[in-house]
Order: structure tokens, then C-alpha cells, then sequence
């Protein structure tokens, strides 16, 4: 039987008769490549989607640090904050108060590691 006895059509047909041994023998090995084929495709369609899930999610991180950036990043005309015009050493004051959980009196202020 040749390819176009069988109903495929794989292209001209054979100068000669095929085997069907021949032919039995190759649509197992096809079989058996269509096989190997799906499983691995099997295999790795729970993996691609693992990657998909990170991905996406390493973009959303990569928006979310870009958006901070840019609201945290002053404008280049816009006036700088009251607290970085004073002294250092007032700005050192005040984080002292903004660091201490239960408040402080303005007489209890401890010099910062830094000023000591």
C-alpha cells in the first residue's frame, strides 16, 4: 500500500510498494513520538504557569517601587521641605521625638549615638 492508498497525504508516492511491516513499524515509532510529545507538553504547562504567576508578580513589585520612587522623589522646582532647612543639629532633635514611642518632654531629649 502506498501513502496515498493509506489517506495521508505525506507527499509523492513511493516509486514502489511499501511493506506494511515497514509502515506498521514507522506508525508505531510516530506513535510513540506523539507520545513523548504530549507528556513532555504535560510537563511543562504546570512550570510555565508557575513562571507566568512570577513574573507578573515581579512586575507588580517593579511598578509598585517605581511609583514610590516617584512620589517620594521631589520635584526639581518644588521647595525643599521645612525640616531640611534647619540646623542639623535641630533636624537630630526632632527625630529624636518622631523615634520615641511614648513622647518626651522638651527637657528629656538624649543626645542620638551619633552626637555623643
Amino acid at each position: 500500500m502506498s501513502g496515498a492508498d493509506r489517506g495521508t497525504d505525506d507527499g509523492p508516492a513511493p516509486a514502489g510498494p511499501i511493506p506494511d511491516a515497514l509502515l506498521r513499524h514507522l506508525e508505531h515509532h510516530q506513535q510513540q513520538a506523539q507520545a513523548e510529545v504530549d507528556r513532555l507538553h504535560a510537563a511543562i504547562a504546570e512550570p510555565t504557569q508557575l513562571l507566568d504567576q512570577a513574573q507578573r508578580h515581579l512586575e507588580r513589585l517593579q511598578t509598585t517601587h517605581d511609583t514610590l520612587l516617584e512620589i517620594a522623589t521631589p520635584d526639581p522646582g518644588e521647595a525643599p521641605s521645612p525640616i531640611d532647612t534647619l540646623p542639623v543639629a535641630y533636624q537630630h532633635i526632632l527625630a529624636e521625638f518622631a523615634d520615641t514611642d511614648g513622647g518626651l518632654r522638651a527637657k528629656e531629649p538624649v543626645p542620638s549615638p551619633e552626637h555623643r
